[in-house]
């Protein structure tokens, strides 16, 4: 009872200083949080760090934020400074497109200057604050703008809507890690142990596009164990395409058969382009392939040659030799293709309408895809199974090659979940003797089975996820893989709330952990 009425007084203490901040306009350094958009409504200003915005009566209310002064703040979902955490150094009219607006719940402030926190040294980092484990991007130069904080590998930053958008980087004291120009760790890169304030240093200026922490195992520069993507550095067949003429300003990375790049924010994008190794892409005006369209292949300095400046919405691979691109020694096999995925089409006979599918799908519903296939490619060696129902309910059949009409199997227009059946090694699939491993899964993800001793519908999971519930598995794992090299660490809540254990290889049953059907949240270890 006592302790209850202390956080009762330092809540209502804290809501009158912070009244009367509001009232004043705020002190040097505070944040002011407003409830309506443009910094109208209900206003609070707090000067310190908050961990649940209950205590201050202001939990998801916040539609603006005015950053009173100097310095900057980091704002987060949930209590405690977890969730989806943004950090701010200027006033924000509206924080729909940074996805908090009504859905804050704790705040606290980075410190700048050789000060740091109070109590001397504030944060790691040569700016006098950064992030305590990991590296923070900002959009801004010299540590300014919108920030992410990274953790973990993170292959492509288009998933944390960060892509080509980092202009200063902060790295947490100790760590070292090693940033990309494009997706999955290829094109330009390099390894930083301290803050940069300007990556124009290394003509990286919002080009950053993956990020991942190099490691003291004794691995040379960090790569992965195999030697990563033989085959030539970035000579994979993707293609590259960039804003500008002459290969100048953002630039995304595509590696397969894409109807419509508006799901990447790139339609009517394109000035120039890249293909990048051995053969050649079909690029298109219209969504799904359709006319005009060109082939091209090498480097498009301009594509206004072709009449496509700013015109490209899809595109689409036509094929590679075993010289190079994905592996002409392991890696993704020998031709483009051959990497076991699954591509669905709307018609039959490969027409219409498609999606590629590279790990098990429960539900297609998801991508838009449910009940929707009328003819199918297995991309290479292996199979793969389709289900009639979600979560691999029955009827399932088992497919490999090319299914031109997917009557045949009774399942046309019917088709709701998917997996691969596994892949040999046999010069190329999924390894071969290189790139990620000799086998399918030997890439460092995590999968969840619902059964004991691997049975049952499953998940693949290939990064930090804080609740399982967003993918319909919370509590609902009794068996787990850690596929490849490295841990996994899982636990009971939310947000990585105890109790947690750290796991590697076969988990045949969870209760050994005292976790069977009680996981809510993983990352990687």
């Amino acid at each position: 009872m006592k302790v209850n009425m202390l956080i009762m007084a330092l809540g209502g203490a804290l809501l009158l200083t912070a009244a009367a901040d509001a009232q004043r306009g705020g002190r040097d350094g505070s944040l002011t949080l407003y409830s309506g958009l443009n910094f109208t409504g209900q206003s609070v200003t707090i000067n310190q760090d908050v961990v649940n915005f209950q205590l201050i009566n202001f939990n998801d209310r916040a539609q603006s934020i005015r950053i009173n002064g100097r310095g900057s703040w980091t704002l987060c979902h949930h209590s405690n400074f977890n969730g989806h955490c943004r950090q701010f150094s200027d006033d924000v009219a509206n924080l729909n497109p940074h996805q908090l607006a009504g859905n804050i719940s704790s705040a606290r402030r980075e410190y700048t200057g050789g000060g740091g926190r109070p109590g001397g040294g504030g944060y790691p980092g040569g700016g006098g604050y950064g992030p305590r484990n990991g590296i923070i991007l900002y959009d801004g130069p010299r540590y300014r703008g919108e920030a992410v904080e990274i953790r973990s590998d993170n292959p492509n930053l288009m998933g944390r809507n960060f892509n080509d958008r980092a202009q200063s980087i902060q790295v947490a004291r100790g760590e070292t890690w090693e940033i990309c120009e494009h997706g999955f760790y290829n094109g330009r890169c390099y390894t930083i142990s301290d803050d940069v304030p300007g990556l124009r240093v290394y003509n990286l200026g919002n080009q950053v596009s993956s990020v991942r922490r190099i490691a003291d195992n004794g691995r040379p520069g960090g790569e992965r164990p195999g030697g990563g993507r033989p085959g030539g550095g970035y000579q994979d067949g993707s293609i590259t395409l960039y804003s500008g003429i002459n290969f100048t300003g953002q630039s995304i990375n595509i590696d397969r058969e894409t109807y419509n790049l508006t799901n990447q924010g790139w339609n009517d994008r394109a000035m120039s382009l890249v293909v990048n190794g051995y053969g050649s892409w079909t690029i298109c005006e219209d969504a799904n392939f359709g006319t005009p369209c060109r082939t091209v292949s090498g480097r498009v300095s301009n594509l206004s040659q072709y009449r496509l400046g700013n015109r490209i919405t899809s595109l689409r691979p036509e094929g590679y030799n075993n010289g190079g691109g994905y592996g002409g020694g392991g890696g993704y096999g020998g031709n483009y293709g051959q990497d076991g995925t699954l591509t669905l089409y709307a018609g039959p006979n490969f027409s219409g309408p498609s999606i590629v599918l590279d790990r098990e799908t429960y539900n297609l519903t998801s991508q838009g895809w449910n009940d929707r296939a009328m003819s199918a490619v297995v991309n290479g060696y292996g199979s793969w199974t389709v289900c009639e129902d979600a979560n691999f309910g029955t009827p399932c059949r088992t497919i490999s090659g090319r299914v031109n009409n997917l009557n045949s199997y009774g399942l046309g227009n019917r088709i709701t979940s998917a997996r691969p059946d596994g892949y040999n090694n046999n010069g190329g699939g999924y390894g071969g003797g290189g790139g990620y491993g000799g086998n399918y899964g030997q890439d460092g993800t995590l999968t969840l089975f619902a059964g004991p001793n691997f049975s049952g519908p499953s998940i693949v999971i290939d990064r930090e996820t804080y609740n399982l519930t967003s993918q319909g598995w919370n509590d609902r794992a009794m068996s787990a893989i850690v596929n490849g090299y490295g841990q996994w660490t899982v636990c009971e809540d939310a947000n990585f709330g105890t109790p947690c254990r750290t796991i590697s290889g076969r988990v045949n049953n969870l209760n050994a952990y005292g976790l069977g059907n009680r996981i809510t949240s993983v990352r990687p270890y």
